[in-house]
């Protein structure tokens, strides 16, 4: 059940008496080998997301595991070779300020002089004040552009909402780590870059195409967990 939940830090010994953890070695003799490849996934990113000196690719056809020098901003993908600013998570830019720190705050300086309204804080705010300017009559765009500057709703709204969507839209394959994004289909997705299959609900690593993952497990196909 621990593992089905993705608790791996909460599998212990079944005695009730006991505290200890079992081995990985253990787990494998005691459940099915789908179950033992979830189990394995689960404990590593647990691992790597406990690390501090351990960060990700930004790539968004990547997303490896990088380590990286506690007294440096930069970094080096191992996998894709991408070099990195780990504050803005950009190209790495040398001594020179983070592009993206450096943009935002001319656009927001340009958009004082043209806006009086700040902009509302919260995703569900910033989405719902995009709707409103994109589906918009012509008067209604250019009162939402007194209000919050033609720049902020034009250039940085965009950008911001585009890097929201990938964050909610995109899983790293159990594998390799690399970033996926799903437009549509089932729920049986092969790694562009590894092609290993594996279930896009619950990331299950699968060990071919036809599995009975979908039969007697709690995922479906074309849909989430079943009731």
């Amino acid at each position: 059940m621990q593992i089905t939940e993705g608790n791996v830090r909460g599998v212990s010994c079944p005695e009730t008496s006991c505290r200890a953890s079992p081995t990985p070695a253990q787990v494998r003799s005691l459940v099915g080998e789908e179950l033992f490849s979830r189990y394995d996934r689960l404990l590593l990113q647990s691992t790597l997301d406990l690390m501090s000196d351990v960060t990700y690719c930004p790539q968004r056809s990547c997303g490896s595991p990088v380590i990286v020098e506690k007294s440096h901003t930069a970094a080096l993908c191992s996998v894709c070779r991408f070099p990195f600013c780990v504050r803005c998570r950009k190209t790495y830019h040398g001594a020179a300020d983070c592009q993206e720190n450096t943009t935002m705050k001319r656009l927001m300086e340009t958009d004082l002089q043209e806006g009086s309204v700040d902009v509302p804080q919260s995703q569900e705010g910033m989405r719902a004040l995009s709707d409103d300017y994109t589906s918009g009559s012509e008067e209604r765009r250019r009162l939402l552009q007194s209000r919050y500057g033609r720049r902020m709703l034009q250039v940085v709204l965009p950008e911001f909402l585009s890097e929201d969507w990938v964050v909610f839209n995109s899983k790293s394959c159990p594998h390799c780590f690399c970033k996926i994004e799903k437009s549509g289909g089932c729920n049986m997705m092969t790694c562009s870059r590894c092609r290993q299959l594996f279930c896009w609900t619950c990331l299950l690593r699968l060990q071919r195409v036809g599995s009975s993952h979908f039969q007697e497990g709690t995922c479906s196909l074309y849909g989430g967990y079943l009731p």
